[in-house]
């Protein structure tokens, strides 16, 4: 039987741009998932230059779906100023013409917005496991 592939892979990722040590130079960078160490709790991220690095799943951002997004828009707009509200719009377009890298660059620039708006790879397959695994639904 075939393995499954993981819903990580191909998945659009940016290195936290916060990040203390960064052996890849890539702080802030945007990629591609590529692959996993046994384990997957690090990632092989190929990026835009073509060079490539490995990363732990928690200093790899990624975007939630665009429900999260919506969800996150609705429940927290009010506390953003014009500026952020402004610019959580543009990364939820963004993110609507899978231009992920570019939402993801955009996100980050307001620290509001990067909390609303990104999520970290780690946090993610958790998240996702647990909806599928239908443990995180409320009954």
């Amino acid at each position: 039987m075939k393995e499954k592939k993981d819903f990580l892979i191909g998945r659009t990722v940016m290195v936290h741009p916060d990040i203390t040590a960064d052996p890849w130079g890539k702080r802030g960078r945007t990629g591609v998932v590529t692959g996993f160490l046994p384990g997957k709790k690090a990632a092989y991220v190929r990026f835009e230059d073509g060079s490539s690095g490995l990363y732990a799943d928690d200093t790899l951002l990624t975007l939630p779906s665009l429900k999260a997004i919506l969800h996150a828009i609705h429940v927290n707009g009010r506390t953003l100023d014009e500026k952020g509200h402004e610019l959580i719009m543009q990364v939820f377009k963004l993110a609507m013409q899978h231009k992920h890298a570019d939402a993801l660059k955009l996100a980050v620039k307001d620290e509001k917005v990067a909390k609303l708006c990104t999520i970290n790879c780690f946090d993610y397959r958790e998240q996702k496991e647990l909806l599928q695994t239908g443990k995180g639904l409320k009954r």
